[in-house]
Protein backbone atom coordinates (compact mmCIF):
# COMPACT_ATOMS: atom_id res chain seq x y z
CA UNK A 1 0.00 0.00 0.00
CA UNK A 2 1.41 3.40 -0.99
CA UNK A 3 2.01 6.04 1.62
CA UNK A 4 -0.08 9.19 1.07
CA UNK A 5 3.11 11.26 1.23
CA UNK A 6 4.45 9.33 -1.74
CA UNK A 7 1.51 9.98 -4.06
CA UNK A 8 1.88 12.50 -6.87
CA UNK A 9 1.31 15.96 -5.48
CA UNK A 10 1.16 14.58 -1.94
CA UNK A 11 2.03 16.37 1.26
CA UNK A 12 5.60 15.05 1.13
CA UNK A 13 6.28 16.84 -2.15
CA UNK A 14 4.52 19.97 -0.99
CA UNK A 15 6.46 20.16 2.26
CA UNK A 16 9.76 19.59 0.42
CA UNK A 17 9.02 22.42 -2.02
CA UNK A 18 8.01 24.74 0.80
CA UNK A 19 11.14 23.89 2.79
CA UNK A 20 13.33 24.56 -0.26
CA UNK A 21 11.69 27.96 -0.83
CA UNK A 22 12.14 28.97 2.81
CA UNK A 23 15.74 27.76 2.83
CA UNK A 24 16.48 29.79 -0.32
CA UNK A 25 14.91 32.92 1.16
CA UNK A 26 16.85 32.52 4.38
CA UNK A 27 20.08 31.95 2.49
CA UNK A 28 19.66 35.35 0.82
CA UNK A 29 19.19 37.06 4.18
CA UNK A 30 22.05 35.13 5.76
CA UNK A 31 24.45 35.92 2.93
CA UNK A 32 23.48 39.59 3.11
CA UNK A 33 24.10 39.63 6.85
CA UNK A 34 27.50 37.98 6.46
CA UNK A 35 28.56 40.39 3.74
CA UNK A 36 27.25 43.55 5.37
CA UNK A 37 27.97 42.93 9.04
CA UNK A 38 30.10 45.48 10.85
CA UNK A 39 31.36 42.83 13.29
CA UNK A 40 34.93 41.67 12.83
CA UNK A 41 34.13 38.08 11.87
CA UNK A 42 37.74 37.03 12.49
CA UNK A 43 37.14 37.55 16.21
CA UNK A 44 34.65 34.68 16.06
CA UNK A 45 37.26 32.19 14.77
CA UNK A 46 38.13 30.73 18.21
CA UNK A 47 34.44 29.93 18.77
CA UNK A 48 33.90 28.11 15.46
CA UNK A 49 34.06 24.32 15.27
CA UNK A 50 35.74 24.02 11.84
CA UNK A 51 38.64 26.46 11.56
CA UNK A 52 39.60 25.49 8.00
CA UNK A 53 36.07 26.04 6.69
CA UNK A 54 35.89 29.29 8.67
CA UNK A 55 39.03 30.56 6.94
CA UNK A 56 37.57 29.67 3.53
CA UNK A 57 34.36 31.49 4.43
CA UNK A 58 36.17 34.65 5.56
CA UNK A 59 38.21 34.59 2.35
CA UNK A 60 35.04 34.25 0.27
CA UNK A 61 33.38 37.15 2.09
CA UNK A 62 36.50 39.30 1.73
CA UNK A 63 36.75 38.65 -2.02
CA UNK A 64 33.03 39.24 -2.53
CA UNK A 65 33.25 42.52 -0.65
CA UNK A 66 36.38 43.70 -2.50
CA UNK A 67 34.80 42.87 -5.86
CA UNK A 68 31.47 44.37 -4.83
CA UNK A 69 29.73 41.12 -5.69
CA UNK A 70 26.01 40.71 -5.28
CA UNK A 71 24.53 38.63 -2.49
CA UNK A 72 23.69 35.94 -5.06
CA UNK A 73 27.31 35.82 -6.17
CA UNK A 74 28.46 35.51 -2.56
CA UNK A 75 25.94 32.73 -2.02
CA UNK A 76 27.25 30.87 -5.05
CA UNK A 77 30.83 31.37 -3.87
CA UNK A 78 29.98 29.97 -0.40
CA UNK A 79 27.99 27.04 -1.77
CA UNK A 80 30.84 26.24 -4.17
CA UNK A 81 33.20 25.85 -1.22
CA UNK A 82 31.21 22.92 0.11
CA UNK A 83 28.94 21.84 2.92
CA UNK A 84 31.51 22.50 5.65
CA UNK A 85 31.78 26.18 4.76
CA UNK A 86 27.99 26.49 4.51
CA UNK A 87 27.62 24.94 7.99
CA UNK A 88 30.19 27.33 9.43
CA UNK A 89 28.32 30.27 7.88
CA UNK A 90 25.14 29.13 9.63
CA UNK A 91 27.09 28.64 12.87
CA UNK A 92 28.47 32.20 12.68
CA UNK A 93 25.02 33.63 12.09
CA UNK A 94 23.93 32.29 15.47
CA UNK A 95 26.83 34.20 17.07
CA UNK A 96 26.09 37.59 15.54
CA UNK A 97 23.91 39.69 17.83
Amino acid sequence: MANSNDSAGGMGKLSKKTREKVDAALQDKEAALLKNTSIDLKLLRPKVSDKESFDKLINAITIATQQNESIAQLQNRIMGLGEGVFKVAKEILTMIP
